[in-house]
């Protein structure tokens, strides 16, 4: 996984930007700053994943990362709508939040297995909370062919964690890739 081999690899800036980043999320959580967070969150994961110095996880990761945002904003734009299931959206992102601050401590440590095992459990639990969110804002409603009802982020995150545990470790002469690079516009455009 990129948090190994980030792990290995770090160095105080490393370490510095993700400290920055998780302050900067705990306070768009008090705020319950949705868009914040979510851009938080992506940042955290894309510095991690950057710091691996796998280009061919990076390259492999842009397009992936790109459609769970699509996916994690849909759902949360269809969200807005139901009682409780915002509040259940919040709290998803309370308990990630802890499971990254679990990640950086372990990072701190050296604890390259130990980032990599919460980071397989936090892909792992978001996309268990994703499929029961989701499933809440079902409660009573009728689903059509052009909304989300065949949705199933759970299958998907579930599927891409599979994938990563399996992408080979160096890359060799894969070419730098960045979601900016791979879509030809910058990264703020995936953001949401």
């Amino acid at each position: 996984m990129a948090v190994e081999e980030a792990t290995v690899r770090q160095d105080s800036s490393l370490l510095m930007a993700l400290h920055e980043i998780l302050t900067r999320k705990a306070s768009a959580l008090t705020k319950r700053d949705v868009a914040e967070i979510f851009e938080l969150s992506g940042h955290f994961h894309d510095r991690i994943i950057d710091s691996s110095q796998n280009a061919f996880l990076r390259q492999t990761m842009a397009p992936l990362g790109r459609l769970i945002q699509f996916y994690r904003f849909a759902l949360l734009r269809r969200s807005l709508n139901f009682d409780g299931v915002m509040d259940a959206y919040v709290q998803h992102f309370q308990h990630s939040h802890r499971r990254h601050q679990g990640m950086l401590m372990a990072m701190e440590s050296g604890d390259a297995k130990g980032a990599a095992r919460l980071m397989e459990e936090n892909l792992r639990a978001s996309a268990q909370d994703m499929d029961q969110i989701f499933n809440q804002s079902q409660v009573g409603r009728v689903t059509t062919n052009d909304d989300l009802g065949a949705f199933r982020f759970g299958g998907l995150m579930l599927a891409l964690t599979d994938a990563v545990e399996k992408t080979p470790r160096s890359a060799g002469n894969a070419r730098h890739c960045t979601p900016a690079s791979m879509a030809g516009a910058p990264d703020s455009e995936f953001r949401t």
